[in-house]
């Protein structure tokens, strides 16, 4: 199977990306929720599909991502930048303001405690962002469950991407992106080395 490009159906593009990743591929619970879950020492990268209802509607998005434990409360999201970011960027309400000329150009971050989300990016997590393919990235604190279990210090890393992807290579981008914000969010003293759960 071609590992470029669009790989057909849903569950052939996964499966695709799981031999690209060195991953295993996990089946569905449901209509096209084929995933993959990639150990990465010390934590566990997972693909799969993320539903967000916003009002009325739902959106998908393709969605890479990790549990870690951190050390400091941390919640920030960077996001490519929309025609109204940029508006609002010009009477001054265009988010945290970030070293990185290019990263800021592309991308639009909210987070706090800002002087931390603004030396984690400049710490190289704007870097992993210089693919040409833009994705979402998230950090904040775990779900519930994994709060039970691993305790208060849970933090999850989200990268996503719009869609029901069936692109291989902006998925295995994906995963580029994570390990790298995962390895940035541990040097930069964020993230602990332990494993998460």
């Amino acid at each position: 199977m071609a590992r470029s490009g669009s790989a057909g159906t849903r569950r052939e593009a996964v499966e695709a990306v799981a031999e690209a990743v060195g991953g295993s591929f996990r089946e569905g619970k449901w209509l096209g929720g084929f995933g993959v879950k990639l150990e990465c020492d010390p934590w566990t990268l997972h693909l799969d599909l993320k539903i967000v209802n916003s009002g009325g509607s739902n959106t998908t998005y393709t969605r890479v991502s990790a549990v870690f434990l951190g050390r400091e409360r941390l919640r920030f999201t960077a996001r490519p930048k929309t025609f109204l970011d940029r508006m609002a960027g010009k009477i001054g309400f265009g988010g945290l303001p970030v070293g990185d000329r290019e990263f800021a150009r592309r991308y639009v971050v909210r987070g706090r405690p800002a002087s931390r989300v603004r030396s984690i990016l400049s710490g190289g997590l704007a870097s992993a962002f210089a693919a040409p393919v833009s994705f979402r990235i998230g950090v904040g604190r775990a779900g519930r469950k994994h709060r039970k279990r691993m305790g208060p210090t849970a933090h999850q890393l989200q990268v996503l991407a719009p869609g029901v992807d069936t692109d291989v290579d902006r998925m295995v981008s994906m995963f580029a992106v994570a390990r790298e914000a995962l390895d940035v969010l541990r040097r930069m003293g964020a993230a602990s080395g332990e494993p998460a759960g």
